[in-house]
């Protein structure tokens, strides 16, 4: 029986994908300005011209990694969020779900270390931060408060200062674990966001617990 090549398709993504993991490796290694494409390139087992095709600059390719972690979760919200009758809070509750599991994800605590340590030398991390993970989070989740706040299932609130108060201990877990290691942060960043999740929607209730 002969054997058929892969697709073409299948075969660029499993490429991209390899130079994206090298990327996270490296990147989680040396740091973002001490990483070159060459050394990316040669963990990828690809050559720099390869690479190039790809990734035309190393700012690129961080947006690349970036986007490639954050683009389930935002599209799994999002569906979430769009699904017409569904309950605010619950949906709210997945959101916690999907943020404790991006805790456990390689990628949160290396673009983390790359966000605290090196975004005053390279501005377009936070640039890329703010596009790609926290305005769509932060667009999405105000809507759905907004939601609750129509519906009166939420008290009357900005729903843009809540949403942001949503997501701010995710944050603070993702810089704690970052600077003190999961043995010495002092906390279980799980129950930690379990806890956030009640008080936040008992705070917004407008039916007494």
């Amino acid at each position: 029986m002969v054997e058929t090549a892969p697709p073409r398709s299948r075969v660029r993504e499993e490429r991209e994908q390899g130079i994206l993991n090298a990327a996270v490796s490296l990147f989680a290694e040396r740091g973002y300005a001490n990483t070159r494409m060459d050394d990316i390139a040669a963990r990828a087992g690809v050559g720099k011209g390869t690479l190039y095709v790809y990734f035309p600059s190393k700012q690129a390719l961080l947006e690349g990694v970036i986007r490639a972690a954050a683009a389930p979760s935002v599209a799994a919200i999002e569906g979430m969020v769009m699904q017409a009758g569904g309950s605010p809070s619950e949906v709210i509750r997945v959101v916690i779900g999907r943020a404790k599991r991006a805790l456990q994800a390689t990628v949160a605590p290396v673009f983390a270390h790359v966000l605290i340590l090196e975004s005053g030398q390279f501005p377009e991390i936070r640039r890329i931060y703010r596009k790609e993970v926290l305005k769509p989070v932060l667009d999405l989740v105000t809507e759905l408060i907004g939601r609750g706040v129509e519906t009166g299932e939420f008290r009357p609130i900005d729903p843009g200062l809540a949403a942001r108060l949503l997501l701010a201990p995710f944050i603070a877990s993702v810089i704690s674990l970052q600077i003190y290691g999961p043995d010495e942060a002092g906390f279980d960043p799980d129950a930690l966001l379990d806890t956030h999740a009640d008080l936040f929607l008992a705070g917004l209730s407008t039916t007494p617990s």
